[in-house]
């Protein structure tokens, strides 16, 4: 009969005495089951190298400074059903968190790509949605906030000032079915008061056939009492 071998168990100090290193070492064990083969300094994760995690799966390649992510670096999930590695995050890090350009995957297909501070999308970049909407701007703690474009898989855009994610202060709504632009100002994500004209009428598939005046008549003083009245609930006229 032949002998069984069982898997050889480390015991914890073995374990901890696996996982201490210094200079260039290929694998390193963690009492918790972690593997992590690379470079590094002082028995610190330092240099190039990748760690999988192994309660999650998850793996993260590329560079560390003084045990955590820090410069350029792949994290890639493990999806179980198909037993292969999802990409989640491609870019720069700091301290271990996303910081500085970086393209993000969203278990939607959807995809950001652009800047990051300090774990959170802040400054420009694009989001790109499954059903063709996309998002080219600037962001705020992971909110659209700021001058931006929102074009929308059917072809209309906007292009002007966002607030916490809705159109808010002057922008330009191109709906490109009737070929009409209104610019003007936005409150809370509705134009309060602006004005209506065309633009490339001739490729319209759908022309307007109302008269629509070139301009609407603008009182700054009114502007103001709608716009302090809009953000009450109610309109003044």
């Amino acid at each position: 009969m032949a002998s069984h071998n069982p898997k050889k168990r480390f015991t914890i100090t073995e374990l901890e005495e696996k996982s201490r290193a210094t200079g260039k070492q290929k694998s390193v064990f963690s009492p918790n089951g972690d593997v992590y083969n690379g470079q590094w300094m002082n028995d610190w994760k330092h240099g190039w190298g990748t760690e999988i995690k192994q309660q999650s799966g998850s793996k993260y390649q590329g560079e560390w400074k003084f045990g955590k992510p820090n410069g350029y670096g792949v994290y890639s999930e493990w999806i179980s059903e198909t037993k292969q590695y999802r990409k989640k995050y491609i870019g720069e890090w700091e301290n271990g968190i996303k910081h500085g350009y970086g393209k993000f995957f969203y278990k939607t297909e959807a995809v950001y790509e652009g800047q990051w501070c300090q774990g959170v999308k802040e400054g420009l970049g694009i989001m790109y949605c499954v059903n063709g909407d996309n998002y080219e701007g600037y962001w705020k703690r992971n909110t659209i906030h700021g001058l931006g474009i929102f074009r929308l898989a059917n072809g209309n855009q906007y292009h002007g000032s966002f607030e916490d994610g809705i159109p808010n202060g002057m922008g330009k709504f191109y709906n490109y079915e009737t070929r009409k632009v209104f610019e003007g100002f936005w409150v809370k994500g509705s134009p309060v008061i602006g004005t209506i004209y065309d633009f490339e009428t001739d490729k319209a598939p759908t022309p307007s056939t109302n008269s629509i005046p070139e301009d609407i008549l603008v009182d700054m003083g009114m502007v103001f009492l709608r716009t302090c009245a809009h953000l009450h609930g109610e309109f003044y006229y």
